[in-house]
């Protein structure tokens, strides 16, 4: 479970009893922090976006989300820091904002998942984590501090930008873990837009993080390739991979002769018949076509009548590009061939499909591991393998392999195994196989993540963001940013108060993303010429369409440029443009710096019903820029 404190810390004038069951959320990870800061110790932020995305909608646990469960149950950073603090964040998938989870709250959506509760408790649970999380407007990280990426941040609004921007500023620490980057070397097993964002993804992530640890050697090679193509360059000590666990040793194995209520019908209809499983996810890359077709070869060719026929039942979530897959089961089911989709199965479902099917296969074309051929050697079944990517460590040697895109060698070691008894001559080398428990694939991965920490912990060591990140992101795909509380003071005031960013160069570009993240604002280098600049507001809801955002434009001379037109309602998709045009003194009369500042205003009634304007306070909210270009004024 997820650690309230390893300790209760007490430090002159800091008296908080971390143990205290009634101590509030807010006070104790306000109180972590500050501790964290009093005693010098880093804290480590583990950003749990996707594990809490997923169980919002979803209820069994696959592929990432397992890995990123177990890596949290049993997470560990003593091997990094004795003194170091965890705090697991998220960024919300509506707003946009980062927020951290209350540890108690994440305990029971663990203890829910391990319980194997309903979906709609699990997915209440979810909520629950992300509806009453402490928020905050500014990214709390340290120069001390880890971030810890360990699911996958293509599928969520992990807002990578900023975490780059902040890093760069402060230089953190940041690791991810590599699961596998199918979707940019097998472009073809996913959807368009997957390998759009998993490859902007990569991108931003390769530039942000200092270290991988992947869940195979393979996937740790297809980094190394990947950052070789990027002309990114790290130490080999850098990248760490280690193995995942095949159970949970807290957990029992369904072995129950009960039958689980959403197997019922599928159990009448295989009465008194053997049946071969597969457990993947249903969706091109995971080759179950290979199977309909050995099927079929081992009725005609083998000569095995529907009646002697084994079952073969498919076990996994309705995937990608699945209809035609779908609709050819339909079809072979109304020939006479038995063969079954059992969608959706939860974890007490699958130990009992395990537990009584005559053997497993794994047809898949490509994986960054194969959890269901350990795990099925782990319970004793023999797992019929592709001998292709990760799939071969998976198999520890002792799994029969075959080449996944020969159906005739599945059909003649399936024929073996069916036909000729060369079943039990794998069931045998079983025997050879050590399986390894959830927990200790969580220590081993902490163990690896400090050798690459302590590789590093000299300041020098660490890995810089070394240009600016999302330049060439399409933004309608983008998430509106967080707008800061403006603290009741004017917007020339809070300019006052700012620093420089890094200078961006947009006029390279046709337009780009807007990372602000604690600020509402944003430097440009523009030549010394006139410019259209072309904004786009993120659409404000409905309570708040009295209030109107307005975007100023200031010089590097401090002169204060008039402010965009602006309107009291902007639908999604509007622009407001204004038209730029130099002026003022600067040392370098080729080009000159532009600050863009977001700013709102509240339309209020006064004592005479007429409307007037104040500067608004926002609380942290997901309205602010999505887009901004500079066009040159043809002459």
């Amino acid at each position: 479970m997820v650690s309230i404190s390893s300790d209760s810390p007490h430090s002159p004038g800091f008296l908080i009893n971390f143990q205290d069951p009634t101590l509030p959320d807010i006070l104790y990870l306000h109180s972590l922090r500050e501790f964290a800061r009093a005693e010098s110790r880093p804290i480590a932020y583990v950003d749990i976006t996707d594990y809490l995305v997923y169980f919002r909608y979803s209820a069994s646990v696959s592929g990432i989300q397992r890995v990123v469960h177990y890596l949290v149950k049993y997470a560990d950073f003593s091997s990094l820091s004795q003194e170091c603090c965890v705090i697991y964040c998220f960024t919300h998938p509506e707003t946009g904002v980062f927020g951290e989870a209350s540890p108690r709250k994440l305990n029971q959506l663990i203890e829910a998942v391990d319980q194997g509760s309903s979906k709609e408790h699990i997915n209440r649970c979810a909520v629950t984590v992300l509806s009453e999380g402490v928020y905050s407007h500014s990214l709390p990280f340290r120069p001390v501090d880890i971030l810890l990426i360990p699911g996958g941040p293509w599928a969520t609004n992990v807002q990578l930008n900023l975490y780059a921007l902040e890093k760069k500023r402060i230089g953190f620490l940041c690791y991810c873990v590599s699961h596998d980057l199918i979707p940019l070397d097998f472009p073809e097993f996913v959807s368009t837009s997957l390998f759009e964002e998993f490859g902007r993804c990569y991108y931003i992530l390769s530039r942000l993080v200092d270290g991988y640890i992947a869940n195979s050697e393979y996937s740790l090679d297809a980094v190394r390739r990947y950052e070789k193509r990027v002309s990114i360059q790290r130490p080999d000590s850098h990248y760490k991979s280690w193995r995942l666990g095949d159970f949970d040793h807290r957990s029992k194995l369904h072995n129950s002769a009960n039958v689980p209520s959403e197997l019922k019908d599928f159990s009448v209809l295989v009465q008194g018949k053997s049946f071969v499983l597969t457990v993947s996810t249903i969706e091109p890359r995971k080759n179950h076509q290979s199977l309909l077709r050995a099927w079929r070869l081992l009725h005609q060719d083998a000569g095995l009548g529907f009646e002697d026929l084994p079952a073969l039942v498919l076990a996994g979530k309705i995937g990608w590009n699945s209809n035609t897959l779908i609709a050819q089961v339909k079809m072979l089911q109304e020939a006479g061939f038995p063969i079954y989709i059992l969608d959706g199965m939860s974890d007490s479902s699958i130990e009992w499909l395990y537990s009584r099917c005559l053997f497993t296969v794994m047809p898949s074309y490509v994986e960054g591991w194969g959890l269901s051929i350990t795990e099925s050697m782990m319970r004793g079944k023999v797992c019929l393998a592709s001998s292709s990517t990760a799939m071969i460590e998976a198999s520890c040697g002792i799994a029969p392999l075959f080449d996944p895109y020969n159906t005739r060698q599945l059909y003649t070691i399936l024929k073996s195994f069916l036909l000729e008894g060369s079943l039990n001559e794998y069931v045998q080398k079983l025997i050879e196989y050590q399986p390894v428990s959830w927990r200790d694939s969580a220590l081993d991965f902490y163990l690896r993540l400090s050798e690459i920490y302590i590789s590093q912990s000299s300041p020098s060591h660490t890995h810089r963001v070394s240009e600016p990140l999302c330049i060439s992101f399409d933004l309608t795909h983008s998430k509106s940013h967080m707008l800061p509380d403006l603290l009741n003071f004017s917007v020339h005031e809070h300019i006052s108060r700012l620093g420089k960013l890094p200078c961006w160069r947009p006029h390279l570009y046709e337009s780009m993303l807007v990372p602000f993240s604690d600020q509402p604002w944003i430097d440009f280098i523009l030549t010394n010429e006139e410019y259209v600049v072309s904004a786009h507001i993120a659409p404000l809801p409905g309570q708040l369409r009295r209030v109107v955002p307005r975007l100023y434009l200031y010089e590097e001379t401090g002169e204060i440029m008039q402010g965009l037109a602006t309107r009291t309602s902007l639908p999604e998709g509007e622009f407001i443009i204004y038209k730029y045009i130099p002026r003022g003194q600067v040392a370098d009369q080729s080009q000159r710096m532009i600050r863009v500042v977001l700013s709102y205003e509240e339309l209020r009634q006064d004592s005479s019903g007429r409307d007037s304007r104040t500067q608004c306070v926002l609380e942290p909210a997901p309205y602010g820029l999505r887009k901004i270009s500079f066009a040159k004024q043809s002459n």
